[in-house]
């Protein structure tokens, strides 16, 4: 055999190992024992269905093995977000948000989960105790009459919040395995129980402004959260359509539904 050859054989299995190994890891080829299949003719199916959405959140809260885009889930580590809110209302303001952690996800509960196979939507109401979220941030702007210029720390406290999901899909046959991709993501915030906001160093270090105006916001909190909603709702929306959108991409769909 010719030193050419040789190079040649050498490359070529070196390609093949490699390119199995990336073929592979883009999707989860081996189902977890927690998900199950449910059948469609089967008077259970929502409460399989629902359940395997609940095992999802439990099982994978630091991430799904293998996936590069689906990591840590609880927390849920976000880099970037911005608000930015003028009008004439309570609040007019512009906000950045970074380092951000979001924590209690895994404690969600799916509540409810309607699948209509010929539409190809899917319904699902979540239902979370608690979500806590730290981050860095600027703000300029007024909450409450309250003018605002600082940055710092930020602790944020959301209890009891119940978020409605439709998905529509579309079903795609790869690896001889079938999956769902979604093309439209829409969330709506049903109804939260309270939240709870610290802004530290809100005016550059002067403790009694800063106690004074957490203690404004948190008192008021439901005439600053209809305010914040739409700027909420747009923001959740977005993070999680991205997470579910991976999370769909790399598990197959055949894993919660038989015979796709």
């Amino acid at each position: 055999m010719t030193e050419k050859v040789l190079s040649f054989l050498i490359l070529y299995v070196v390609m093949v190992t490699f390119g199995g190994v990336s073929q592979a890891a883009t999707y989860l080829a081996e189902k977890p024992a927690f998900l199950t299949p449910c059948r469609r003719d089967d008077p259970g199916f929502e409460k399989c269905f629902t359940s395997n959405f609940d095992a999802l959140f439990r099982e994978y809260k630091d991430g799904i093995p293998g996936s590069k885009a689906v990591k840590s889930l609880d927390p849920l580590p976000v880099k970037r977000v911005t608000i930015a809110q003028d009008g004439k209302g309570p609040v007019s303001l512009n906000a950045e948000l970074t380092n951000i952690l979001i924590s209690g996800g895994s404690k969600a509960q799916t509540k409810k989960a309607d699948w209509k196979e010929k539409e190809e939507t899917l319904s699902l109401l979540f239902f979370a105790p608690q979500l806590k979220v730290q981050s860095d941030y600027k703000v300029d702007g007024r909450i409450l009459s309250l003018p605002l210029n600082g940055h710092g720390k930020l602790n944020f406290v959301v209890d009891k919040i119940a978020m409605a999901i439709k998905i529509k899909y579309k079903l795609r046959k790869e690896h001889g395995v079938t999956f769902s991709d979604i093309v439209e993501f829409h969330l709506d915030i049903k109804e939260i129980g309270g939240f709870n906001i610290k802004l530290e160093n809100l005016f550059n270090g002067q403790k009694d402004l800063e106690d004074a105006a957490n203690m404004t916001f948190n008192e008021n909190w439901r005439d600053l959260y209809e305010a914040l909603k739409p700027a909420i709702r747009q923001t959740c929306e977005a993070l999680l359509a991205n997470r579910v959108k991976a999370v769909f991409k790399f598990i197959p769909a055949s894993y919660f539904i038989e015979n796709l």
